[in-house]
């Protein structure tokens, strides 16, 4: 994210998530999702459940979106929410946040 990208982010009270791998054909490259007062990852994943899950049927990847947490790597600021609160990561406006999904056929 460059810097005017991550700015506006801020001021505007959302965060962009970066999408790699297959649920980029239904999410997108790139997410914006506005911020309600305290967000964690887990109501981020609410959010997107509810705003492409259809979507992501019809692309043939709701799977990958349905598992999120298990399917997914899921970095905010460069570390694994694993190592911080895992679904209860706080996220704050201009958080750099990347969901790469991992899962494929054989």
């Amino acid at each position: 994210m460059d810097g005017t990208m991550r700015r506006r982010s801020i001021e505007e009270g959302c965060v962009r998530i970066r999408i790699r791998g297959p649920l980029a054909i239904a999410l997108g490259r790139e997410v914006e999702v506005p911020l309600k007062g305290d967000m964690t990852i887990e109501d981020v994943y609410r959010w997107l459940l509810e705003e492409y899950g259809e979507k992501a049927s019809e692309a043939g990847v709701y799977p990958a979106l349905k598992d999120l947490f298990s399917q997914n790597l899921i970095l905010v600021n460069g570390v694994e929410i694993s190592a911080l609160e895992g679904r209860d990561t706080r996220i704050e406006p201009g958080d750099d946040v990347i969901i790469i999904n991992y899962t494929h056929g054989g």
